[in-house]
């Protein structure tokens, strides 16, 4: 809701926009940012990275090719050729295919919370310069209150109605009102960097609108089904990750498969061939040990992580929903009440303005009081929004 002034009107516009700036939708800017932001598009490569890792488990090692050429005694020459090809342990290279394949699926859960992450900030930063650009509306019909009255003053002052120190403190008034403006500016100018840093973009961009209004929540699910938030699911993925290792682990300890060909000629005598198929058993293999060991604790880690996470999560969402109920109830009050009574009060003092019941100065003091509201609501709209942006990104899907 905004006050209305029939007799006061202003067509300064915040900030001051040239041909290059153009105006983007919330929507606009965070499908911007999600096409352009330098980290979406690194999670999206890790993603292709950790795909094309699925199949290389059954890289098989290369043929290892003989040519021999000796003697034996001093006097038969002998001849010997062979190949050998081994191709591993096929139960690790089930369980690592596995593992690659849980570890993919992790890259794009982080992706999409990268997304989520994202949209977040970028909401949360247009909602900030939103705030702002309806701030100053507010600060230019007040300054322009106020040098009326300044303007009156200093009439008055001249012609010896009115003492030095009224002018003096409408001076000093009109600065501190400068000074807030300069400071708006100076914020907004922040803001609007890095809304184009996470756009991406070279363009200087800014709201399409410039009245902010209350989100509302995206439903009442207060606690998610904690395995399936982009917050915990992570955290769980980690745990069957963890798993899939120790599985990977224990696999080292099957044996390995060769299979060769070998063809050996000794001089004046008729050469002999044949095929092979070996296993390789790892008897002393202590780094196995070690190794499963490790990976056992890593995943009672990651459950410990995951229950601890899990709870946090709900305290947080909580907490989060709490705020947000209170914020709506301020909200509510001033839309039903404060608002209209300061919307009133600017309407009555016109009136009394008018007809000479008050001076220009009382008029003054009874429209700050109404702007103040007004900020006081902008504020908390920020504010509530802020909550409600939080909110929709802990409980994201």
């Amino acid at each position: 809701m905004i006050i209305l002034l029939g007799l006061f009107t202003t067509g300064l516009v915040f900030p001051q926009t040239s041909n290059d700036t153009v105006s983007f939708t919330r929507d606009k800017c965070i499908q911007i940012a999600l096409e352009n932001h330098l980290e979406m598009k690194n999670a999206i490569m890790d993603e292709k990275i950790a795909k094309a890792e699925v199949l290389s488990a059954w890289d098989i090692p290369a043929t290892d090719f003989r040519l021999e050429r000796g003697q034996i005694n001093y006097e038969q020459i002998d001849n010997h050729f062979s190949f050998l090809q081994s191709f591993g342990n096929i139960a690790q290279q089930i369980a690592q295919t596995s593992y690659n394949k849980q570890r993919l699926h992790l890259m794009k859960i982080y992706t999409r919370k990268k997304e989520a992450e994202i949209t977040w900030q970028v909401s949360a930063l247009y909602d900030e310069m939103t705030a702002a650009l309806q701030k100053r509306k507010l600060l230019n019909r007040e300054k322009q209150m106020l040098d009326e009255l300044k303007r009156i003053t200093q009439l008055a002052y001249d012609a010896g109605v009115s003492e030095y120190v009224d002018l003096l403190s409408i001076t000093m008034s009109s600065q501190l009102l400068e000074r807030r403006l300069m400071d708006l500016e100076a914020s907004y100018a922040e803001l609007a960097s890095q809304l184009k840093t996470y756009l991406n973009i070279q363009t200087a961009c800014k709201p399409l609108n410039d009245t902010l209004a209350p989100m509302r929540l995206p439903d009442d699910n207060v606690f998610p089904d904690s395995t399936q938030t982009l917050m915990i699911k992570p955290y769980y993925q980690t745990l069957l990750l963890s798993k899939k290792q120790l599985q990977t682990q224990r696999s080292a300890f099957w044996p390995g498969i060769s299979a060769g060909y070998f063809n050996q000629q000794l001089e004046h005598v008729n050469g002999f061939q044949g095929f092979f198929v070996g296993l390789s058993i790892p008897i002393l293999s202590f780094k196995n040990y070690t190794a499963v060991r490790v990976a056992s604790l890593n995943k009672m880690k990651a459950e410990n992580e995951l229950s601890f996470q899990t709870q946090k999560l709900r305290n947080d969402i909580y907490a989060l929903y709490q705020k947000i109920k209170k914020s709506e109830e301020r909200i509510s009050s001033y839309t039903s009440r404060s608002l209209p009574e300061a919307e009133n009060l600017v309407k009555q003092a016109q009136v009394q303005y008018k007809t000479g019941v008050i001076d220009f100065q009382n008029f003054y003091f009874f429209f700050n009081q109404a702007m103040q509201v007004q900020y006081a609501y902008i504020d908390e709209c920020l504010l509530h929004n802020q909550l409600v942006l939080a909110y929709s990104y802990l409980t994201a899907k």
